[in-house]
């Protein structure tokens, strides 16, 4: 690849409106030319080429946009699994057990590993490298499934 000069992608269209190939096969790598592949080129007329914060109405990062996005972001994920957990019908112990795994209260081997009162970070069900709190729901699945079959 050549050395490349500052330039904005604007400098990167041809004449006609459309990726200037040649130029930027010399430049990029192959993954890269995909995915700008599938990238309109910026039209003309557009506003100056510079990077912008989405999250403010005048493109300006600011500290106070970031921690308005990272609160409403976290609280709607964390809403939506809290509406799910509370919904749930069912004994309350299930409900807890839910609510604990949400909460990732459990003691897997990654975490047994983490507080330095285990060496190995294993699954002991499943063989996989890293046991987490997700490691639980195939154990579920497969002892119910297992349950069927005996059926």
């Amino acid at each position: 690849m050549a050395d490349i000069a500052p330039c904005n992608v604007a400098a990167m269209v041809d004449e006609f409106g459309n990726w200037d190939w040649p130029r930027l096969q010399s430049l990029l790598p192959q993954s890269v030319l995909l995915h700008l592949s599938a990238t309109k080129p910026p039209r003309p007329g557009f506003k100056g080429d510079f990077p912008g914060w989405a999250r403010s109405h005048d493109r300006t990062f600011s500290v106070r946009t970031a921690y308005e996005a990272l609160r409403d972001s976290s609280v709607q994920s964390v809403n939506a699994v809290w509406k799910v957990i509370a919904g749930f019908r069912g004994l309350q112990r299930i409900k807890i057990f839910i609510w604990l795994l949400a909460k990732e209260k459990f003691l897997c081997n990654a975490e047994r590993v983490r507080r330095h009162l285990s060496s190995c970070s294993r699954c002991e069900a499943c063989g996989a490298a890293l046991e987490s709190n997700l490691s639980y729901f195939p154990r579920l699945s497969d002892s119910r499934s297992g349950l069927e079959r005996a059926d």
